[in-house]
This record gives C-alpha cells, sequence and structure tokens, in this order.
C-alpha cells in the first residue's frame, strides 16, 4: 500500500460490543483515486479484566 494511503469502514463495526460484523473497508490512495473491498468480516473481542473472587477455607486450629 502507498504511504499516506487513507482507509475507512464503509459502515464501522461497533468496537463497544463483541461480536462478529460484516463490513467493506473503502481505501482513498493519494493520488486521489478510490478502491472499495469485498465484504470483510471483523471479529471484536471483549477483552476486559474480570477479577474472580477468591474464598479461602481455613480450618480451626486444633488446640
Amino acid at each position: 500500500m502507498p504511504a499516506n494511503t487513507v482507509y475507512k469502514f464503509v459502515t464501522e463495526p461497533n468496537f463497544a460490543k463483541a461480536g462478529t460484523y460484516k463490513t467493506r473497508i473503502r481505501l482513498l490512495y493519494p493520488d486521489n483515486s478510490m478502491e472499495t473491498s469485498q465484504e470483510v468480516t471483523v471479529s471484536v473481542y471483549d477483552h476486559t479484566w474480570k477479577a474472580k473472587k477468591t474464598v479461602i477455607k481455613r480450618r480451626p486450629a486444633p488446640f
């Protein structure tokens, strides 16, 4: 791809919500020519870190 080529999703996927989206990508080249891709699949994953609650069960000390 030539330097200074700009790309844009024709229909932007919802990057805030995990899922699979079908869209096309539009390329604008430095000579002002334009090209639109075939349909592509974009997968958005939820990579938020979720803490697990750990419960430690202790046996009473023998007396």
